[in-house]
């Protein structure tokens, strides 16, 4: 194997090598092939004596998502909602007409294949940093997407608490700041 592949340089090749020792060319090409088959992480991971981790961080990085991010048009409509309890109730923010928004899934997996993880770890119990930096910009983009309450995200996130999906929130717009601040 060459010195400088891209692949084995990436996060999710790093993450898969660090935890069972370097991964052979035959290895990946096999985990490639089988995946075009649609055949499932755990049954390569069975064949070739790895972990599913492995597998699915390989597989992650020899398929990266097909489609962008959904980019929303600048000028947004407000939206007139009816609620028996309150009447009339206009709210701002929402995805303009004719597209449609992001699911809580969707939103996941995109923040979690910038970060070079699985979904299955944001939502477990980990603490460790890499992962729980995720967590919290998972939580920050769920938060200012304001289609989800605080415990709903918590839920979501592994039956978390409302105030841990705040404190997450803000420790990511913490980190934005300091970022913008040292950029500047």
């Amino acid at each position: 194997m060459t010195d400088h592949n891209p692949l084995m340089e990436s996060s999710a090749g790093l993450y898969a090598t660090a935890r069972r020792g370097r991964i052979t060319p035959d290895e990946i090409a096999f985990i490639q092939k089988k995946a075009d088959q649609g055949v499932r992480a755990a049954n390569i991971a069975r064949m070739i004596g790895r972990s599913v981790t492995d597998v699915r961080a390989w597989m992650s990085a020899l398929n990266p998502p097909a489609q962008e991010a959904p980019k929303l048009s600048t000028q947004k409509q407000p939206r007139v909602v009816l609620s028996l309890w309150r009447g009339l109730i206009t709210t701002y923010g929402d995805i303009p007409d004719g597209e449609r928004a992001e699911t809580k899934r969707e939103l996941v997996e995109r923040i979690c294949w910038q970060y070079g993880i699985t979904v299955e770890d944001v939502r477990g119990p980990s603490r460790v940093r890499g992962i729980a930096r995720a967590r919290q910009h998972v939580m920050y983009e769920m938060v200012e997407a304001k289609r989800w309450s605080l415990p709903q995200i918590g839920m979501y996130l592994g039956g978390r608490d409302h105030a841990t999906v705040l404190h997450g929130y803000r420790r990511h717009a913490q980190r934005l700041a300091e970022a913008r601040k040292l950029a500047a």
